[in-house]
C-alpha cells in the first residue's frame, strides 16, 4: 500500500499511535474482569439485575365466534371477573410473585381478531411462564364456557325433540279414534305430517349440536408464542444484553474498546496540525520536497550522524544524493511576498529554469532541531564524492554543532574576528574528516557578531575563492537573524524541516518570511517522514558484499601478520 493509497491517510495514524490503541484494549479488558459478577455460590439462585425487567408477548387469535367470543368487550369482561385469574394462580403457585396475574394485560385488536396477553416479571423465566400459563388458562376457561352452553343447547334441543314426539303420539291415537274419512280424521292427519316434518328438522339440529360438542373446536389459537425483551426500570429497551460468560464479556469489552481506541487516534490526528509526510510538507511551505529521508533512516543518522561516509551504498547517503542532483537541475523559486499556495510552488513566484549547480547554498529550517547540521554535513559529503572542494561555514552562532559533526580542528571562528576580509577569513578553515571537506567555525556560542547582519556578502565572496560549493549552515529563521543575513548574497536556500515536530502554521510563517526576503528557495528537505515504502531491501545486497569484503580483509591481515 503507497501513500497514495487512501487508506494510508488512516492506517499512518494508527502506525503511529498504536501505544493508545493497545491501551484502550487493556483498560476495556481490566473493566470487564473487574466488573465480571461473581459466580453464585452452589444451591443459591442466580442474582436478579434491579434495574432491568422482562415483558413477554403472546398472541392469540379468535378460531370460533360463540355467545362468548362474539364480542371483545364480553370477552375482556368476562376475563377479568376473577374466576379465569383463579386458575392460573392455581396452576403458577409460587412460581411467580403474589398479585403478578393481576397485573396481565389484554390488548384487542378488533379489526383483526387477535388478543395480546403481556405480562413483565423481574426474569425472562418469570415473565415467558407467567404469559404462557395465563394465555393456556384463557383458551381453556372460554373454550370449557362454550362447551357448557353447546351442551346446554343441545339438552335443550333433546327435550324440544321429545315434546314434538310425544305430540305427534297423542295426535296419531286421537286419529285412529275416529272413522276413516271423517273429517277430523283428516285434519288430524295432516297436523300430524306437519308435526314429523318438524320433528325431523329439530332431530338434524340437534344432531348438528351432538356433533359440536363432540369436536371440540377451540374459541382461540396461539399465533405468536410467548418472548421476552429486556427493559429498562423506568423506561426504555435494552439495545445490547451483557453476555454473561466471561470469555464473552472479554470479546465484547476488547472490540468495543478497540473502536474507541481507533476513533480516539483518528480524532488526535485531525486534532495534529504537525508535518508528518510529503503530502503535509507541500501544502504548508508552498514548496516542492526535494528529498524525503524516511523515520526508519532518520534513525540511521542517529547512530551515525555521518551517514555518506559511514555506509555510502545505504539509503539516506542515496537521499543526500538525490538533494544534490535536485540542488542542480531541479527548478527554483524566486519568492516575491505572495503567500504560499498548495500546488508546489509560492503565490506568484518566478520560475527558474537552467541556472545549474549553485555554488553558494543556505541551508536553514523554520525552527530548531529540525536536523539542519546533519543535512548540512551529509549534503557536504555527497558534494565532495563528485571532486568538488567544499566549504562548510557554520553560522548558526547559538548552537554549534555541524564542527562537531564533521570532527575539524578547533581553534578561532567568526565570532573572533573583528572585520571580515579576504585573508581573515581564509585563515579560519579548517580540515575535516571528510576528503575535500572544510569548515569555518562560529566561535564561542553567543549572538552573532555586528558585522555578520551588515557585510555578511563579504563572507560570501570570501568564501567563493576558497572552494567549488560553499554551504551555510544557519539557524532558525523563525528565531534568528543569521539566514536572513545571507539569503540576499547566496544563490540558493534549502529548508529542512523534521516530521513530527513542525506545525503547519509554522511552516507557512517561514515562507512567508523568505517571501518578504525575496529568497530563491529550492525547496525542502523531510528528515524522518512517514512511509509505507520500504527501500533497504535493494541496498542489502551492496552491504553484504561489503561486509563480506572487510571480512576478507581482516583474514587476510591475520594471516600475513608476522609470528
Amino acid at each position: 500500500m503507497t501513500e497514495d493509497h487512501p487508506l494510508s491517510r488512516y492506517v499512518a495514524p494508527l502506525r503511529r499511535w498504536w501505544p493508545i490503541v493497545l491501551g484502550t484494549v487493556v483498560l476495556g479488558l481490566v473493566v470487564a474482569l473487574v466488573t465480571l459478577p461473581e459466580p453464585p455460590e452452589p444451591g443459591q439462585p442466580t442474582p436478579v439485575d434491579p434495574s432491568v425487567n422482562y415483558t413477554a408477548t403472546q398472541l392469540l387469535q379468535r378460531e370460533r365466534s360463540t355467545a362468548d367470543t362474539s364480542s371483545f368487550d364480553l370477552v375482556l369482561l368476562l376475563a377479568r371477573q376473577g374466576e379465569l385469574a383463579a386458575m392460573v394462580e392455581a396452576e403458577l403457585g409460587d412460581a411467580v410473585a403474589p398479585g403478578a396475574v393481576s397485573s396481565v394485560q389484554l390488548e384487542p385488536n378488533k379489526d383483526l381478531g387477535t388478543i395480546g396477553v403481556s405480562a413483565t416479571q423481574p426474569t425472562e423465566d418469570q415473565a415467558t411462564l407467567l404469559v404462557e400459563t395465563y394465555a393456556r388458562s384463557f383458551v381453556e376457561f372460554f373454550d370449557a364456557r362454550a362447551q357448557e352452553a353447546a351442551a346446554a343447547e343441545y339438552e335443550a334441543k333433546l327435550q324440544q325433540v321429545s315434546a314434538f314426539g310425544e305430540r305427534i303420539q297423542l295426535l296419531q291415537q286421537q286419529a285412529e279414534s275416529l272413522p276413516e274419512g271423517a273429517v277430523d280424521r283428516r285434519l288430524l292427519e295432516a297436523e300430524i305430517d306437519v308435526l314429523i316434518e318438524q320433528y325431523g328438522l329439530l332431530q338434524a339440529e340437534a344432531q348438528s349440536l351432538n356433533l359440536q360438542a363432540v369436536a371440540n373446536e377451540p374459541t382461540f389459537r396461539t399465533i405468536q408464542e410467548a418472548f421476552a425483551t429486556p427493559v429498562v426500570v423506568g423506561g426504555g429497551t435494552l439495545s445490547i444484553e451483557v453476555p454473561e460468560t466471561p470469555w464473552a464479556r472479554f470479546a465484547l469489552a476488547a472490540a468495543v474498546a478497540l473502536v474507541l481506541g481507533v476513533l480516539i487516534v483518528l480524532g488526535l490526528d485531525w486534532l495534529d496540525t504537525r508535518i508528518r509526510n510529503r503530502a503535509d510538507a507541500e501544502l504548508a511551505f508552498g514548496l516542492p520536497v526535494l528529498g524525503e529521508l524516511p523515520r526508519e533512516n532518520a534513525r540511521k543518522l542517529r547512530l551515525d550522524p555521518l551517514m555518506v561516509v559511514a555506509d555510502p551504498s545505504s539509503g539516506p547517503s542515496e537521499v543526500f544524493r538525490s538533494v544534490r542532483l535536485s540542488l542542480a537541475l531541479a527548478p527554483r523559486w524566486k519568492l516575491d511576498g505572495v503567500a504560499p499556495t498548495s500546488d508546489g510552488s509560492v503565490g506568484s513566484a518566478q520560475r527558474l529554469t537552467g541556472q545549474g549547480q549553485p555554488r553558494t547554498i543556505v541551508v536553514t529550517s523554520a525552527r530548531d532541531g529540525e536536523g539542519k547540521s546533519t543535512v548540512v554535513a551529509n549534503l557536504a559529503a555527497s558534494f565532495a564524492e563528485t571532486g568538488q572542494r567544499v566549504l562548510v561555514v557554520d553560522c548558526d552562532f547559538r548552537r554549534s554543532t555541524v564542527g562537531d559533526l564533521l570532527q575539524a580542528a578547533g581553534g578561532p571562528g567568526l565570532r573572533d574576528i573583528e572585520l571580515p576580509d579576504r585573508a581573515t577569513i581564509a585563515g579560519l578553515v579548517r580540515d575535516t574528516i571528510v576528503n575535500d571537506v572544510a569548515l569555518i567555525r562560529s566561535g564561542e556560542p553567543g549572538v552573532a557578531p555586528a558585522w555578520f547582519l551588515a557585510e555578511s556578502y563579504i563572507l560570501v565572496d570570501a568564501c567563493q575563492d576558497l572552494a567549488d560549493i560553499v554551504i551555510f549552515d544557519t539557524g532558525p529563521v523563525l528565531s534568528t537573524n543569521e539566514a536572513s543575513s545571507l539569503i540576499a548574497s547566496t544563490d540558493v536556500s534549502l529548508v529542512v524541516c523534521r516530521s513530527g515536530r513542525l506545525s503547519r502554521s509554522q511552516a507557512t510563517h517561514a515562507t512567508e518570511h523568505l517571501a518578504r526576503l525575496q529568497a530563491t528557495v529550492a525547496g525542502v528537505m523531510l528528515v524522518g517522514a512517514e512511509s509505507s515504502h520500504r527501500h533497504g531491501y535493494y541496498y542489502e545486497p551492496i552491504r553484504q558484499a561489503s561486509a563480506k569484503e572487510r571480512e576478507r580483509d581482516a583474514w587476510t591481515a591475520a594471516r600475513n601478520r608476522p609470528a
